[in-house]
Formats: C-alpha cells, structure tokens, sequence
C-alpha cells in the first residue's frame, strides 16, 4: 500500500515547548496530525499514517532527532514505524526504520517541515479495538530536553469523518448540507482492500436546541436519528449527507458570544465495540429581536359610576429573543390617554442596559399603570403605547399598546308619584309609574 497522507476535519494539536522568557519566540515547536488530532485508525492487517509537523524559531536547530517509544509490553515495538524522509512533501520516497532514534539533520530557523510516519498494524497481531500509544519525542542540541506527543493507534474497519470546513447560519442561509464519510479501511492479509460487510452504526449523539437534523439517505431512520451502513466497497467510502436547519435562532448562541463555534456531534460504532466521533461544525451569526410579553387591552366596568376611577396597572417583561448580548430603547406615546385626561403612570422612556440571549432567559420587568374616570359612555376607548428598538440593530424594533375600554353597563329604577290613593265606585284613580 502506498502511504498516502489523510486530511482531516479535525482540529491540528499543537504542542510548545519553551521556557517563560524573554527567548520564548525562539520555542522548538512539534504538532501530530492524525486521523482525529493525534489518533489514527488501521485495519487489522493495515497501516496508519501520521503527518508530523515541526517548526523552528528564529535559531536553527542543528542535529534534530526523533524517538519512538512503545511499551514493550503491548505486543507492539518501535520497528513496526516507518519515518519518511523529511524533504519528501508527499511522503512517497526514502524511508526511515524507527528502530531507535532517527537524524532528521539540520531544519533552519523560522522554517517548517513535515514527517510522514507510517505504522504497520500486522506484525501486532491485534484484534479489533485494540488501541496503543506511541510515544514520540523531537530533540536537538539547541534544546537538549526536547518535546514530547503521546500518539494513539486504534484497529478498526473503518474511519468515520468529514472533509466539510464550517458552515455559516446568517440572515443569507440558514440551511446546510453536511457530508461524513465513513471510510472503509478493511484490508486482508496480503494488505489488499475488502469489502466492508459489517453493519455501522451513524448516530446523531443529541438533539440541540434551535436545530432540526435530518438525512434524505435512504439508510437514516428520522425516528432514531441513525444511519445503519451494511456493506461499503473496498477503498471507498459511505457518504452520509446530513441537513442541518437553524430553525429558531435565539436558542443557538453566536458564536461571537461564546468565542466558538457550535457543534453538531454524531458517533458511530460497529458489532466489535470499536466507537468513533465526528463533529459538524457551524458558524452562528448575531441575531437580534425582542419581544414584549403582558401587554394589550382590558375593559373596565365603571360606566355607571361618575365616582368610580378605575385603576389598571400592567408589568411588561421585555425579552431578549437574540442570541446574543444587547440592550433596549424604551419610548412611550402617551398623546391618546393624555387627550381624553387619562393619567398614565411609569410612562418613562428608558434603556434596559445588556440583557442575556433567549437561551439563558434575558429580560426585564416594569410596572406602568391607567387611571380611567368613571362614568363614561359604553366603548369609550383610550391608551397608550410602547415600542422597543434593539440598540444593535434599529430593524428589530415592536410596538405594543396599553389600552382601556369602557364595558356597557345596565342599571333600572322605577318612581311611582303616589303610594295610595281614594276614590267612589266607578271612578278612575290614577297612578304615575317612572
């Protein structure tokens, strides 16, 4: 098999070495790039590649050497690696047995170069999710201490990934397409690729609030929100596209509000318990609105009496239905209550300072109150309103109104101008009912 560098997804580690000083800026530095940060996956008569990536600072580094360590007691050794030349971008030339430390030579200051290492799984007999660790340690007579990495290698059929860079969910789309792969790695004892026939399992690991996953895949189960894979062809790959919607916006915090991007997890595992993680990654926008919960109208029953003022109040929450900090302008019109002599209380205009997103609950609460006369005609109608502008976008702005309507009300009463009265027979005594 020929070595073949894998990119992946997954995020570059990357370690430093240097002492706090003013020499920082002249650290040796040492990353790993392996199928997953600083893991990679191999078949049980396959191969793993990592790209090793070292940089200089200002100071050359003279005599640079790379160790391989392997507990012996893992059934597993150092001659089971193979380095590559370091001047070979595509890792495809001389190579170099690990056994024992390996002169990288000279790498000049302010430069970087890459390692390819190679580990053959066969000669370890391993069964399937059987994992090591490969210590690997960079020195040089500048820096004599040198950098250490713990590596891992784990034997599986198969490598579950994506080759997606980040999505961004804005006012433009906030629907994307996903695709993780699913690699067959399965080869037989003369190294040769097979097909991969044993079921694997893709499952969304959660539900996050604010999306909706899902999959046209013919293979994925909306109610399990799982993919099962029955049969890959040998040296392909499955590809699993996935649909994630930001369906409420608010619930999904801005990436610049948690200095991160969101991610969408989804695992995979197969009969032999080996386990394997990939995540979606999504860039989230600032999103702005607000919403304003106990307002409206209400109708009073004082009508029928001159004397009766009838007394309202109302405690407005004001909601942070964004996604991220901001704060509000509060303005009042009161004209129309002001116009009939209705008295408004706690009609102020104000700013509510930095309110929390949706998703931790921002808002705040109020009191403003009306005082309607009494004695009024059946559906005399008056108030006020208020509206409130975001303070970091002037779109997002709502209007409520505060409002008194006067009900109908029923009342009778009957006079009679005389309680008895006298007469002869015959004659007509009469009665004045009011």
């Amino acid at each position: 098999m020929n070595p073949l560098r894998i990119f992946l997804l997954a995020a570059l580690v990357l370690v430093v070495f240097g002492s706090e000083n003013s020499e920082a800026d002249e650290a040796f530095h040492f990353s790993v790039e392996g199928d997953n940060g600083l893991t990679s996956y191999s078949s049980q008569y396959g191969e793993a590649y990592y790209t090793l990536i070292i940089s200089t600072g200002s100071e050359e580094q003279t005599d640079v050497t790379l160790s391989v360590d392997i507990d012996d007691d893992s059934g597993w050794s150092s001659e089971q690696v193979t380095i590559y030349d370091f001047n070979d971008s595509t890792c495809t030339q001389e190579e170099v047995s690990a056994n024992g430390d390996i002169n990288l030579g000279d790498i000049e200051g302010d430069s970087t170069v890459e390692v390819c290492m190679k580990v053959s799984a066969s000669e370890a007999s391993p069964e399937l999710g059987d994992a090591v660790e490969i210590g690997l340690e960079l020195t040089s007579n500048e820096d004599s201490e040198g950098i250490s990495l713990l590596t891992q290698l784990i034997i599986s059929d198969w490598f579950l990934h994506t080759e997606e860079n980040v999505k961004e969910f804005d006012d433009g789309s906030l629907l994307h397409e996903y695709t993780i792969l699913v690699k067959n790695l399965k080869v037989d004892e003369d190294g040769n690729s097979i097909i991969l026939d044993d079921e694997v399992t893709v499952s969304q690991s959660s539900e996050p609030l604010g999306w909706r996953i899902g999959s046209e895949d013919p293979n994925w189960d909306s109610m399990e929100k799982r993919a099962i894979i029955s049969e890959i062809a040998a040296d392909q790959s499955y590809e699993l596209i996935i649909e994630v919607e930001l369906i409420d916006r608010g619930l999904v915090p801005a990436s610049s509000y948690i200095n991160s991007n969101s991610n969408i997890v989804f695992t995979a595992n197969d009969n032999s318990g080996v386990y394997q993680i990939v995540e979606l990654e999504a860039f989230v926008s600032d999103y702005f609105e607000a919403s304003i919960i106990d307002s409206g109208g209400v109708y009073v029953n004082n009508g029928c009496d001159a004397d009766d003022t009838a007394s309202l109040g109302w405690t407005p929450s004001l909601k942070n239905f964004g996604n991220t900090l901001d704060s509000f302008s509060v303005t009042f019109d009161t004209s129309d209550a002001a116009s009939a002599g209705w008295q408004v209380d706690g009609a102020d205009d104000f700013n509510t300072g930095n309110l929390l997103p949706k998703f931790e609950d921002g808002s705040f609460e109020f009191n403003v109150g009306l005082h309607v006369p009494g004695g009024l005609a059946a559906g005399t109608s008056h108030g006020f309103s208020m509206t409130i502008t975001s303070d970091s976008d002037s779109s997002q702005t709502q209007t409520q109104t505060f409002s008194a309507t006067v009900n109908q009300c029923y009342g009778v009463s009957m006079f009679v101008d005389k309680s008895s009265d006298s007469a002869d027979p015959a004659e007509t005594v009469e009665f004045v009912v009011t």
